[in-house]
This record gives structure tokens, C-alpha cells and sequence, in this order.
């Protein structure tokens, strides 16, 4: 496994991709920006509740759902920190997700004057032919604000637990937001401009994936979809190495390695793995080719004239 992404950010900057239909998906970074940018949904002045998708950095004032034509996605080819690249998979832990935003929620009408406001996010699988497919959708807790003054906040949306994701090397994953307002009108049924700004573009405001977070599969066949074994790797290697080798290894292996060595070696094996030995010895040797020492099997493979 390479590095990992556990924590992704909405930038401003563009993707490596086009996908189908889309109009403004932005890049999904491991890196915050240095300043707020702001993203507005114009809910307009009436008593009742509205859905508006959130346009990168615009000023959106369409009543609709279009989550799958604007967001934010993670690079599909090219280097992004995010484990993309063009010849790996890539594996998305099992678990919850999160999702953060910041928001300014105007001050309600005078007297009963009220807006409460929710953002639902949904999350695609991208194909290589820039196709969505819904994975799952999460909805934050609301902010709230009245007469007395303006609702701020950074509501925070949580998924149910989701399974492990595996992304071919031509896919990718994209989040879009829908706002939802909910505005009750003041005395003498006065109503204000329900204009909602949201912050992003910063370190305040993110996409947490399960830890420990976005990971590139070595090796991989193109054709390979079958989710990958997290921490656990079978790893044949052929080529000669010490039994007595100590190289650290973090994840548990089960090794099958062809080598020659000496049959009276009894130095113990560090790592917690299983040998599978090939070696020449003589045919004379009274050890037992099935003998167990230092708590591992030696089959033989016995050489005679």
C-alpha cells in the first residue's frame, strides 16, 4: 500500500476529467486552501420550503436536484494525492463517512420570522464513461436562525456504514450538495431574502472517508474487481532471501518462496509467516523431509542421481 487519504477538501481547482453532463465539478484534495471561498443558494423570499444544488463558488437560485452534474470528485488518472493513479486500484475503507460545511443562515423576519437550513449530500461512482452511480446519500443537522439574528455553523452529515469500495483505475468518486431551506414567515407575513452562503475551500470544510483512509491496491489485473483484502496480502515471492531475514512487515503475509539454503539452518524465522521451501539436499539426509522446526513445514523436494 502506498500513502493514504483519509480526509479530502472542496477545491477550487479543476479535475482531470470530464464527466457526462456535467456543469462545474471541481477536485476533491488532500491539502486545504488557504482562504474561504463561498458558494450561495438563493432561496428566495416565501414562505416554504426549498431545494437548491450548491454550484461550486456561484450564486445558484434553480429549485432542483442536479447533485450528479455539479460538485466535487476525486482526480481519476492523474497524481493528486488522493491514490489516483493510471495503473492501481483504488480501495476505500468499510465504515461511516462524514461531511462538513460551513454556513450562514440569514436572520429571520420580524416576530416569528424563522429559516432553517439542511444540505444532503450524495455520493457517485464515476465510470470510465463519466456515468454516475448513486453509492449512498447522508443528510447534516440544521442551522437554524430567527428575528434575533443570523444562524452560523458547520453542520456535519454522517452516513449509515457503507461497505469497502474499490475503484478501477479509470473511475472516481464525486460528492454533490443539495441545500434545503425552510423559511416561516414573520408578522404580518413578512418573509426576507433567503439567501444561504456556504463556506468551503478551506480546512472547515471536508470529506472524511473511513480511516485509514483512500489507499492504492498493488498489483492489479485491468479486469480486477474483487474488493481487496485490507492489512491481510498474500505475497508469492521468488527469489533468494535469508530465512533468518528480520525486514519489518507491517501487514500479515503468507510467503511461498524458492530458495537454497543450508538444511541444518535452524535459525528461527522472524515474521509471523508460513515457507513454503524448494531446495537441493542430499538424498542421504536423515532428516525427514516433512520435519517442523522453528514452528514452520518444510516439504522437500529431494534431487537423486
Amino acid at each position: 500500500m502506498g500513502t493514504t487519504a483519509q480526509t479530502l477538501y472542496l477545491s477550487t481547482a479543476a479535475k482531470d476529467f470530464v464527466a457526462a453532463n456535467e456543469v462545474d465539478i471541481r477536485k476533491l484534495v488532500v491539502t486545504a486552501g488557504a482562504s474561504v471561498s463561498t458558494t450561495i443558494t438563493a432561496h428566495g423570499s416565501a414562505a416554504s420550503t426549498t431545494s437548491i444544488t450548491l454550484d461550486p463558488y456561484s450564486t445558484s437560485s434553480i429549485a432542483s436536484d442536479i447533485r450528479t452534474n455539479l460538485g466535487w470528485a476525486l482526480n481519476r488518472l492523474g497524481a493528486d494525492g488522493a491514490e489516483s493513479t493510471a495503473t492501481a486500484l483504488r480501495t476505500v475503507p468499510a465504515g461511516a463517512w462524514t461531511f462538513t460545511l460551513g454556513v450562514n443562515v440569514p436572520m429571520g423576519a420580524t416576530g416569528t420570522g424563522a429559516l432553517s437550513v439542511t444540505y444532503s449530500v450524495a455520493v457517485y461512482r464515476v465510470s470510465s464513461a463519466g456515468a454516475r452511480t448513486l453509492l449512498f446519500t447522508a443528510v447534516s443537522a440544521a442551522v437554524a436562525s430567527n428575528s434575533a439574528g443570523a444562524g452560523t455553523g458547520y453542520p456535519i452529515a454522517t452516513s449509515a456504514a457503507q461497505p469497502e469500495y474499490v475503484l478501477l483505475d479509470s473511475e472516481s468518486i464525486e460528492v454533490g450538495y443539495l441545500s434545503t431551506c425552510v423559511q416561516t414567515a414573520g408578522l404580518l407575513g413578512a418573509v426576507v431574502a433567503g439567501n444561504v452562503t456556504w463556506s468551503m475551500g478551506d480546512a472547515q470544510a471536508f470529506v472524511t472517508v473511513p480511516a485509514p483512509g483512500i489507499r492504492t491496491r498493488y498489483p492489479k489485473a485491468l479486469a480486477d474487481t474483487v474488493p481487496a483484502v485490507s492489512d491481510i496480502l498474500q505475497s508469492r515471492s521468488m527469489k533468494s532471501r535469508a530465512l533468518n531475514d528480520s525486514t519489518s512487515t507491517t501487514e500479515a503475509l503468507i510467503r511461498q518462496t524458492a530458495c537454497r539454503r543450508s538444511i541444518g539452518d535452524t535459525l528461527p524465522v522472524a515474521e509471523a509467516v508460513t515457507r513454503k521451501l524448494i531446495y537441493t539436499r542430499g538424498v542421504l539426509d536423515p532428516i525427514s523431509s516433512a520435519t517442523i522446526v522453528n514452528n514452520y513445514v518444510r516439504p522437500v523436494l529431494l534431487f537423486e542421481d
